[in-house]
């Protein structure tokens, strides 16, 4: 606004609500959120209930991705789910999941075989970027494939990273 009062942004977010239009979206985009919160948490349970069964309790696989704990007891159970169709933020989930000192040498071959078939830009990052912890010297040949190929340009510097990394550990 030019030689006027000038709007907060509380000003502004009263105006909104105040717009019927704004509103029907609003709850249509909250809906929207809370349905996909239900999808998610349905299609996840059956990663859950295995870990469950190992001594896991979790309402969601996040919360290992978020825990200080350590779940050696996991790591199988994960790269068992780690190849089944799951939503692509579940899939993250498992990744992170696995992106721990108890997956390496264990979880590189997995993640180099999903990085190679995954399609989504983002999960690729994620998946690249996991392999700088989990690699192993197994996995150093197959990682060192990756970056001469132009198709994985787009995490070459993730895999530069794993494959420095790799060639330190056994």
């Amino acid at each position: 606004m030019t030689g006027g009062t000038r709007k907060t942004a509380e000003d502004l977010m009263a105006e909104l609500r105040s717009n019927p239009e704004w509103r029907q979206r609003e709850l249509e985009r909250e809906r929207q959120i809370l349905d996909l919160r239900e999808r998610l948490q349905l299609e996840e349970q059956p990663i859950l209930q295995d870990l469950l069964r190992v001594g896991i309790l979790a309402d969601s696989i996040y919360e290992l991705v978020n825990t200080d704990e350590s779940y050696p007891e996991a790591i199988p159970v994960l790269l068992q789910h780690l190849r089944r169709q799951y939503d692509h933020r579940i899939r993250e989930g498992i990744v992170r999941a696995l992106t721990v000192r108890e997956a390496r040498g264990l979880a590189g071959p997995d993640f180099i075989d999903i990085l190679i078939e995954e399609k989504i830009p983002y999960l690729r990052t994620v998946i690249a970027n996991a392999l700088v912890f989990v690699s192993t010297q197994q996995d150093l040949g197959r990682i060192e494939g990756l970056l001469s190929q132009d198709e994985f340009s787009d995490v070459r510097y993730f895999l530069q990273k794993a494959a420095r990394a790799a060639s330190k550990r056994k």
